[in-house]
């Protein structure tokens, strides 16, 4: 007990702590358990360099320091004295300033490292899985997969979807018998004249079937106008299944004999129907229709053509050796000589007022200017 006083209260508070006299280390007492040399570590004073001054408070006497602890609960205290004082380890703390190991969370405890979270069903003493870190990554990894899966087929089908739509379309328009043409739903305007109906309803029957998009009709015209009688065809279509058919017949300006018959022509000499006599109203050209006669045969039909309508119908017959002697008869037998089909307004204005003189058997306005009857 004298010895505690002596340590803890022997000297005033305050007043260094005297060092300790070299000398063999003492033995302790009976009973008493000798302790640990601390594990601190060696300082630069321990190895010879300056002694590092005691702090405010180091080194003095705190209350209580002259009890004696449990043996081996702590160090000596200074100058060798029985009491002991709690002292901690500083063997894994590591220095100020000093950064933290590799794979040590900052803070955690000297010794121990961050592991893995183990996942359920772990068997222990199996391989370790993969990290958090490596698992989110492939996880946030097969995300971005999917999405792009994802977008490229929400890409192609707003491709697909419409290319699909306008395809079926077109097969349905285009190929399908769904919009084919129906021989119920043809419209031909225009008959008449001479036109044959039974000619146009076997050329139209080419069409019926034939979807209405695919229709050429163009060939459809070509056909049609290449029919006696028929000057001009327009062919429209009529969705979904119809036609509508525009024909514009000829004109006949003239009969020809042709055998046992009459063939009548236009004003552009072109066929137009054949009949079995001349029908009335219409002169009989007396210009056979043989090679060589084209001319003549045109030249009488362009006179024709530029006759008043009042003098057109009183022509019975009309001919001509050549295009420059054209010489038609009237119904009422006075002959009229008109030469070429030039100057054809006057011809007829003088061949009209002459026909008014009585007892006229013929005129000649082959010279215009100059008309001669008889």
């Amino acid at each position: 007990m004298g010895l505690a006083v002596y340590l803890g209260f022997g000297r005033a508070a305050g007043s260094p702590t005297p060092a300790p006299r070299p000398g063999p280390p003492r033995q302790a007492g009976p009973g008493v358990r000798q302790a640990a040399p601390s594990p601190r570590r060696v300082g630069p004073a321990v190895q010879g360099g300056p002694r590092r001054q005691a702090g405010p408070g180091v080194g003095q006497a705190r209350p209580g320091a002259g009890r004696v602890d449990a043996p081996g609960s702590g160090s000596l205290a200074a100058g060798g004295a029985i009491g002991w004082r709690p002292t901690r380890s500083t063997a894994n703390v590591p220095p100020a300033g000093a950064r933290p190991p590799a794979g040590r969370r900052p803070g955690a405890p000297a010794g121990r490292l961050p592991t893995g979270r183990v996942p359920a069903g772990h068997v222990p003493g199996a391989p370790r899985p993969a990290s958090a870190l490596v698992e989110r990554t492939q996880v946030v990894f097969e995300q971005r997969r999917k999405a792009a899966r994802r977008a490229a087929v929400g890409r192609a089908m707003r491709w697909i979807v419409p290319v699909g739509i306008v395809g079926g379309l077109v097969g349905l328009v285009y190929l399908s018998p769904v919009f084919a043409v129906r021989v119920g739903d043809i419209e031909v305007l225009g008959r008449g004249g001479w036109i044959d109906p039974a000619a146009v309803s076997e050329t139209l029957s080419r069409d019926v079937g034939v979807p209405l998009a695919r229709l050429d009709t163009g060939a459809t015209e070509a056909r049609l106008e290449a029919m006696p009688g028929v000057a001009d065809a327009k062919v429209r279509r009529n969705w979904p299944t119809g036609l509508i058919v525009e024909l514009t017949p000829r004109v006949a300006a003239a009969a020809v004999a042709d055998g046992a018959g009459y063939v009548l022509l236009d004003v552009d000499a072109t066929p137009v129907a054949s009949v079995a006599e001349a029908p009335e109203g219409l002169p009989v050209i007396e210009v056979p229709l043989t090679a060589g006669n084209e001319r003549t045969v045109g030249a009488v039909l362009r006179v024709v053509s530029s006759l008043p309508q009042s003098l057109s119908r009183s022509v019975a017959t009309i001919g001509g050796a050549t295009e420059d002697t054209v010489t038609f008869t009237l119904i009422s037998g006075v002959q009229i000589i008109w030469g070429s089909a030039d100057a054809a307004a006057v011809k007829a204005a003088a061949v009209e007022i002459l026909l008014k003189q009585p007892d006229v058997t013929s005129i000649d306005v082959s010279a215009p200017e100059s008309p001669v009857v008889r």
